[in-house]
């Protein structure tokens, strides 16, 4: 979903840096498709499936925050 509304947003905003070398394909109808499809399965997942993934991100994030980001490299 995420990604989808991203190829919208950066198209439309005409952002200098953003100059892809590939065009998307039924633009834009084919990525406000894939919002929205994006929207309803979050909806039908149920909430165990929503906490599990959340508890998946904030574990991860609570490891990075604790581990890696001490041992990243920023160039």
């Amino acid at each position: 979903s995420l990604e989808n509304l991203s190829v919208i947003v950066f198209r439309e905003a005409d952002v200098d840096f953003y100059d892809p070398d590939f065009r998307s394909p039924g633009y834009p109808v084919l990525q406000a498709l894939g919002v929205i499809g994006g929207a309803v399965l979050i909806v039908q997942m149920g909430r165990l499936s929503i906490l599990g993934a959340v508890g998946i991100t904030l574990g991860s994030l609570a490891w990075y925050l604790a581990y890696a980001r001490s041992r990243t490299a920023r160039t």
